[in-house]
């Protein structure tokens, strides 16, 4: 009686937690920049959108403005708040700034990101053309990927972390007590300074 009566308790509270999911639609954008965001998820699709999926009944959206083909964007975070995503068609920079960024399923010929004071996550298993990272301020980034053709990064006081099976071409500029690692790659060339550390494995 006492486990059915935990399992009663259970699924009530499971019926009346409440999520909800709100959407609104972007305007068609080739440039990303997040600003003093927390932390966001990027993934691909046909369409540009937000979508907020929320366990409170009030639903804080993203505030945004279009500058060209460049959207600037700040969703922060609240208490009970999670759950940020925005749909993009045809991403080609992402700039991160005083934020955190999460991309699943990359699949692009060339993309950029930069990081001023921010953290990059990207977790894809697709074959992608060309990389380039440009980090400053302390960020860091966290790169998992299967094949990429060629990485460019410029690292200033950051730490990245390429966790790409192979790397085809490295080019790199290390700069004020920075860090980078990569796992296999085919032909490197990584300027350093002193304080600098460049890792392969």
């Amino acid at each position: 009686l006492f486990m059915l009566s935990m399992l009663f308790q259970f699924d009530k509270e499971q019926q009346s937690a409440h999520h909800e999911r709100v959407s609104i639609a972007l305007p068609p954008f080739r440039h990303l920049v997040l600003l003093n965001s927390a932390y966001v998820d990027i993934l691909q699709s046909d369409s540009d959108s937000a979508l907020y999926l929320d366990t409170t009944t009030e639903a804080v959206m993203p505030v945004f403005e279009l500058k060209g083909d460049t959207l600037e964007l700040s969703w922060p975070n609240q208490d009970a708040n999670w759950g940020r995503y925005i749909y993009s068609s045809n991403l080609k920079t992402v700039t991160v700034k005083n934020s955190r960024l999460h991309m699943r399923a990359l699949a692009s010929d060339s993309i950029w990101f930069f990081a001023e004071a921010g953290e990059i996550y990207i977790n894809s298993n697709s074959e992608i053309d060309f990389i380039g990272l440009e980090m400053t301020l302390k960020s860091f980034a966290s790169i998992n990927g299967s094949t990429v053709k060629s990485v460019d990064a410029f690292v200033e006081n950051s730490r990245a972390e390429l966790q790409i099976e192979q790397i085809g071409e490295l080019k790199a500029e290390l700069q004020d007590s920075s860090a980078l690692s990569t796992r296999k790659v085919l032909h490197t060339d990584v300027v350093s300074e002193p304080m600098s550390r460049y890792y392969s494995r």
